[in-house]
């Protein structure tokens, strides 16, 4: 038995999904905020007794910084290799909910950018060409090549949605999304 809570600065964070990762160590998808105007994508490492992990990201903690001051990590998965697979939405060329796009990002197991990314952030793309777009849920196939995200994106504000599945292929400057609603 055992409970963990993060505060990064006194201001709302939130936890949103967990993965083991093969050493049994846990990794967390979740927003933090270092003051009230912005939320960062942030990923927590524990290990297996709940504690932050000081071998992943800086101190246990990995924030991917997608140029957006609103972003948050809504699901993760574990995938080949150990690598931590992370998407979720950011606000990306604009401001406020109709900005927000799907995000995707690979982490190694310490909490570093996957090199799969060419040492950045991460991608974004869309469920298709509505205003905005929130993933949920990511699953990788066993080599790692195919991501499935799926969602929900928002037809108008917020009173009409729609579920979204985007199938991602290949993690490098070939990346391309194929499959949307």
């Amino acid at each position: 038995n055992g409970v963990f809570l993060y505060d990064r600065a006194g201001f709302d964070d939130g936890a949103n999904e967990l993965a083991v990762l093969p050493s049994g160590r846990i990794v967390v998808a979740g927003v933090t905020r270092a003051d009230a105007l912005s939320a960062d994508f942030t990923v927590l490492g524990l290990t297996q007794a709940g504690a932050l992990d000081p071998g992943f990201g800086t101190d246990g903690v990995a924030i991917v910084d997608f140029g957006s001051s609103v972003a948050s990590a809504n699901a993760i998965t574990v995938g080949p290799g150990g690598l931590i697979y992370v998407a979720g939405s950011a606000e990306i060329g604009g401001s406020g909910r109709e900005a927000r796009d799907a995000v995707l990002t690979v982490l190694r197991a310490d909490g570093t950018p996957g090199t799969r990314l060419n040492g950045g952030a991460g991608v974004s793309f869309e469920f298709g060409d509505l205003p905005a777009d929130f993933p949920q849920s990511i699953d990788v196939d066993a080599t790692g090549e195919r991501i499935l995200v799926t969602g929900f994106t928002d037809v108008d504000d917020q009173s009409n949605q729609r579920m979204g599945v985007a199938r991602l292929i290949g993690l490098d400057s070939r990346l391309f999304a194929d499959g949307y609603e």
